[in-house]
């Protein structure tokens, strides 16, 4: 057995042992009981200095997740390391050095009840969350181009009805309830919206080169141009992604359809919103059914938060599939939304959401790297709909396709 005096002096010497040295720590002291587990914790976290050491025990941490069974110790045992890692300042694992005192921090693993490393047999479909915006700007036909030259499965978009009854591909700022605000997007644009501009007027906007929801290049910025819903569509027709439209702002149910059927793309595109109202307006007039008995107009309920009633919901509105935010896809909700006859996908918050979530919220993901994606995936969740969709299609292919 390995005492936990002999693996911290070894923590010292050896430290590209550490995750077996805290492995062997962890099975010992966890089977012995809570004291013995509760002292190790405090002295493994005490002696760490750097971040790979903290990382590491972050990473090992995860074996209580399979002690379940093995130790009725197991409940005081995760309690006590959550205890541990919420109150004591540490170092941030994706702020390499920069000190930490977030009291609130806690595990998406054991969030989403992720119990086994076990992943599905099928790799998640791939979506582009407004393009590739970490290489280009969001919600551009650079980025959603780019998306299918890589061969990511879909892209993710957002649609407003202008004025003069264009539909514009953009996302803008503001609420659910008060969408496609410019204040922050565009330079010289404050207090204004995109649904009171014309097209024209769209094409002379200036994207603000210094928001942080806009991850890429100076370059990418300046060239911005917010595209018509018609112009991607037709981009993306003959490279065969699929295309995830979200109607965002008001009056954009009947003339989205319209268009998508006149370009005959029905089978490649799929609608969704928050306002599920826009959904079943959309179901009642496409109620029709293929031959399998599925829905021939695809459909996505939109969730931030999910209510207790989430799935009558979705059944509701005639939904074809339930869209949850990335750290409520539950193993639970996932299992159940699949036992409905529904599709699943999580979404990824924006960059900055995504930032402010693993740097303050979860110790033991970082922003959208592997683990993260591992995590979210061990739910079961068919779809990942993230803003680095370069890297996630290049895990899933390590993972599945080696």
């Amino acid at each position: 057995m390995l005492s936990t005096s002999s693996s911290l002096s070894s923590l010292a010497t050896a430290e590209p042992y550490i995750p077996q040295l805290m492995s062997n720590t962890m099975t010992n002291s966890i089977a012995q009981s809570p004291t013995v587990f509760s002292n190790m914790v405090d002295t493994l976290l005490a002696s760490a200095s750097t971040t790979s050491q903290i990382a590491a025990f972050a990473t090992n941490a995860r074996l209580l997740e399979h002690k379940r069974k093995d130790s009725p110790y197991f409940d005081q045992c995760h309690t006590h390391v959550d205890l541990t890692l919420n109150v004591r300042p540490r170092i941030d694992l994706r702020e390499a050095g920069e000190k930490s005192s977030q009291t609130d921090l806690h595990s998406l693993r054991r969030q989403l009840r992720i119990t086994t490393d076990m992943l599905p047999t099928s790799p998640p479909t791939i979506v582009g969350h407004r393009g590739a915006l970490y290489d280009c700007l969001e919600n551009t036909r650079q980025g959603f181009l780019r998306c299918a030259q890589i061969g990511v499965d879909a892209v993710e978009l957002d649609v407003f009805l202008l004025r003069d009854n264009t539909l514009a591909v953009f996302h803008g700022g503001g609420t659910d309830e008060n969408p496609g605000d410019l204040s922050e997007y565009c330079v010289g644009q404050d207090g204004r919206n995109i649904l009171d501009l014309t097209y024209d007027e769209c094409l002379r906007l200036q994207f603000n080169q210094h928001f942080d929801e806009f991850p890429c290049g100076a370059d990418e910025i300046a060239r911005g141009v917010i595209p018509t819903l018609e112009q991607v569509l037709r981009d993306l027709k003959p490279t065969g992604c699929n295309v995830k439209v979200e109607l965002k702002g008001p009056g954009t149910v009947e003339p989205s359809l319209k268009l998508v059927e006149e370009l005959g793309m029905m089978n490649q595109v799929q609608f969704s919103s928050f306002y599920h109202d826009r959904l079943k307006l959309l179901r009642e007039l496409r109620p029709d059914k293929k031959w399998n008995g599925q829905y021939a107009v695809r459909t996505g309920a939109l969730f931030d938060e999910v209510p207790v009633d989430y799935l009558t919901q979705a059944l509701d509105c005639g939904a074809t599939e339930v869209h949850l935010r990335y750290d409520t896809c539950t193993v639970e909700r996932v299992q159940a939304i699949h036992n409905a006859g529904l599709g699943t996908m999580a979404w990824f918050r924006g960059p900055v959401g995504m930032k402010t979530d693993t740097k303050n919220k979860f110790w033991d993901v970082g922003n959208e790297d592997e683990e993260c994606y591992r995590v979210v995936m061990a739910s079961g969740v068919q779809q990942l709909c993230c803003n680095r969709p370069v890297e996630a299609l290049a895990f899933c292919n390590a993972l599945y396709h080696a």
